[in-house]
């Protein structure tokens, strides 16, 4: 498993602020989500954790996990599957 990566994502933005990520950039290469697998929340019921939302998005490059800390504005390449 790799470091987490900070990454410009491309999001649905709603009422709620970026809800859910359009298109990330991984290496100068934009990939555009095509299907949201998985999504989940760490925090708010986990005292001593920051608040984060967790995505597992497909792309036509592969499957990778991204992680949004609403907190900061800024989002993670956790991992590629």
């Amino acid at each position: 498993m790799l470091a987490p990566v900070l990454v410009p994502v491309e999001c649905r933005a709603g009422y709620k602020g970026e809800e859910y990520p359009l298109a990330v950039h991984v290496a100068d290469q934009r990939r555009e989500v095509s299907e949201i697998l998985d999504r989940w929340y760490q925090g708010a019921r986990e005292p001593g954790l920051p608040a984060a939302e967790y995505f597992k998005v497909r792309t036509a490059q592969g499957v990778v996990v991204l992680k949004h800390d609403p907190g900061a504005h800024a989002w993670f390449l956790m991992c590629e599957l």
